[in-house]
């Protein structure tokens, strides 16, 4: 079975009205089976639930609209999925279960250039925790480049 994996920073747009609709209706239309999105603005309140023919996986514990990472998973690919882990409002990981191989999907929102510098030692501090455990197979070099920039 094939999938379609996106990526998309939406800008908090799912909090507008018909936003998460309007979402999930350019995921159906380019057929996208998982999508990573950032900058997503649900609250805590979002977690794990169901949208429209997605299941919504995010990592923020906030009751604030700010920020945060989210995986949506087709319903149809809900069966493979293995894991989701929350490593902070920035950063989170899904498991999918592959048909040889099982894959490990990291959704990352790095600080933009204008943030303070504490919060971006904050976001490398994490990161780099994170990839203390992560399987050995990830390309830590190629982490590193993409979250400095």
């Amino acid at each position: 079975m094939d999938m379609r994996i996106g990526t998309w920073n939406i800008r908090c747009a799912g909090n507008q009205p018909g936003g998460i609709r309007k979402l999930v209706d350019e995921l159906v239309k380019a057929k996208v089976g998982v999508a990573a999105l950032q900058e997503t603005g649900f609250n805590k309140d979002a977690q794990n639930c169901k949208v429209l023919g997605y299941n919504i996986f995010h990592s923020s514990d906030q009751s604030h609209r700010r920020l945060g990472t989210a995986f949506l998973v087709a319903q149809k690919y809900q069966h493979l999925v293995l894991d989701f882990r929350k490593v902070s409002e920035r950063l989170c990981v899904l498991r999918l279960k592959g048909r040889f191989k099982n894959y490990f999907l990291i959704d990352a929102h790095a600080p933009h250039n204008e943030a303070q510098d504490a919060e971006k030692d904050a976001y490398i501090t994490n990161s780099a925790g994170f990839l203390m455990t992560a399987p050995g197979t990830i390309s830590k070099s190629s982490w590193e480049t993409s979250t400095l920039k």
